[in-house]
């Protein structure tokens, strides 16, 4: 999958290019802790960006249980493959 904007919803001119990241610091709100990264590790994190995202959009139910917690349980193959397929759109927002 080839993505080079995310996008808003209902069309908002919210959309950004895969390069830009901003990720801000909690205590000092005017200081963007992204910004002596390099340009390696900024591919690499909107890769892993997008590795998530597919796995979001292609997830319909994640069952947790205390032998393979979180992300383990996508890996677990005892789960039919069938409750892995969807269609949705999964909006992940930071407060």
């Amino acid at each position: 999958m080839n993505i080079s904007y995310f996008r808003s919803k209902d069309g908002e001119d919210g959309s950004f290019e895969l390069n830009t990241i901003c990720i801000q610091d909690p205590i000092d709100l005017h200081w963007n802790v992204t910004k002596g990264v390099s340009y390696k590790y900024c591919k690499r994190f909107g890769k892993s960006l997008l590795s998530v995202c597919e796995i979001y959009q292609h997830t319909k139910n994640l069952f947790l249980s205390p032998q393979n917690w979180g992300l383990i349980s996508i890996f677990d193959s005892k789960l039919d493959p069938d409750l892995f397929i969807s269609n949705e759109c999964i909006t992940i927002e930071l407060p």
